[in-house]
């Protein structure tokens, strides 16, 4: 991404592909070229295909979402002190 290196992983299988996943949180709301290189001295290290790339956003939790868990977490807090 850009420069950087960004590795890469294994996030799932089917019979006859493999899913792959990397985190590029880094570069939100920035424009950058990807690049794809395969590293390796055999040539069954650079047989590889892409067919599918997508980009997915992780969800936040809301405020009140968050108000509700801290406030949870306050009360058994509290009533575990009591105990």
């Amino acid at each position: 991404m850009g420069t950087q290196i960004v590795p890469i992983g294994a996030i799932g299988t089917g019979s006859n592909y493999t899913l792959y996943g990397a985190n590029i949180s880094a570069w939100a709301d920035d424009s950058e070229q990807i690049t794809f290189a395969a590293l390796g001295d055999s040539s069954e290290a650079n047989n590889w295909n892409i067919d599918d790339i997508s980009f997915s956003d992780v969800p936040e939790p809301s405020t009140v979402a968050l108000t509700a868990i801290g406030g949870l977490l306050f009360g058994a807090r509290k009533w575990f002190a009591r105990r």
